[in-house]
């Protein structure tokens, strides 16, 4: 990553390498491991997220996990059943 990326696909199992100001993902049922963001926006259900550390989380949707390391970031969850976490 390079700046800001935007994944759209469903149903992806993917590695975003380096550091990312901004990572929008809006996909169901994903795997998705990535490097440092600053921005994550995770926009869908059923959604798996491994992060390096994260500045600011917007979340918006059901059922997702989000998992980061570092300290914990602005969270914004407009969904439910989401998991959103510390490693």
């Amino acid at each position: 990553c390079d700046g800001e990326l935007t994944l759209l696909d469903n149903g992806m199992s993917t590695r975003v390498d380096g550091d990312c100001d901004v990572l929008t993902l809006n996909t169901t049922g994903s795997q998705i491991v990535a490097d440092d963001v600053t921005t994550l926006q995770l926009i869908g259900d059923g959604n798996v997220v491994i992060a390096g550390a994260v500045e600011t989380l917007l979340v918006n949707g059901e059922g997702n996990i989000v998992v980061w390391t570092g300290d914990t970031p602005a969270v914004t969850d407009v969904g439910s059943t989401n998991v959103l976490k510390a490693e």
